[in-house]
């Protein structure tokens, strides 16, 4: 089942959130400028022997590759943004 939420809904969902957890009974999103998701991305590298070679999959072929590093990165929230995810029913 897909479920999408729309901005509003986001911000309603972590209004209700924060009055839940932290008792704010008087928080407005209309004070707030934006909200921001942080998200980490791979830094992918091609996997080398210690020869310097590269690693290729013995059966396909493909050059095979690793993680060698997390960046951060953001994204900043507006009234066009949607929240898609999928649950199993």
């Amino acid at each position: 089942m897909k479920v999408e939420l729309g901005f509003y809904e986001i911000t309603q969902a972590v209004q209700e959130f924060i009055i839940k957890k932290y008792g704010w009974g008087c928080f407005d999103f209309e004070e707030m400028d934006m909200i921001e998701l942080k998200y980490l991305e791979a830094v992918r590298e091609p996997r080398k022997y210690k020869n310097g070679r590269l690693v290729k999959h013995p059966v396909h072929g493909y050059v095979e590759t690793e993680i060698v590093d997390w960046h951060k990165k953001y994204i900043n929230l507006d009234e066009n943004s949607e929240l898609h995810f999928f649950l199993d029913s």
